[in-house]
């Protein structure tokens, strides 16, 4: 699905550069290029202020997705891994959760299995609360304002 994954978003890229250079206006006859300098103009002025990406860096982009989700995912299940190491008692709960909802889809986990389990979901909001994945600064105020 990785692959899948980029390929889809390698060939949107790609029509998205065909359709933009697919677009420039035909000329029928001499009524077709009143006002047509005032387009070109702003075509222009569009293609300054917007730069499109290359391919390369497309796939640059892709890639740094890629490897921060995949980051910010092992990182979080590590540290879920070590609060339920910490807590048995909730280790055995979820365990029970993630049991029940097995039987119940005949072994098979699928996303909405996974979505059932709502005690999975509170140990992953807990561990995220915990261990925030991303840096966060917290402000005090130092007088009050009102």
């Amino acid at each position: 699905t990785r692959n899948d994954f980029l390929q889809l978003l390698l060939q949107t890229a790609k029509e998205t550069e065909d359709n933009q250079k697919s677009e420039v206006p035909e000329k029928d006859d001499i009524t077709s290029n009143y006002g047509m300098q005032e387009d070109i103009n702003q075509q222009s002025l569009k293609t300054i202020t917007s730069k499109s990406l290359s391919m390369t860096e497309v796939v640059a982009q892709c890639v740094t997705f890629f490897l921060g989700g995949y980051e910010m995912t092992a990182l979080t299940l590590s540290f879920a891994s070590y609060l339920l190491a910490l807590n048995p008692d909730v280790q055995e709960r979820l365990r029970q959760e993630v049991d029940e909802t097995l039987k119940e889809t005949g072994g098979e986990l699928t996303y909405e299995a996974a979505q059932s389990m709502k005690y999975l979901d509170n140990v992953i909001s807990e561990t995220l609360r915990i261990y925030p994945p991303l840096i966060r600064l917290n402000r005090t105020a130092e007088a009050d304002y009102i």
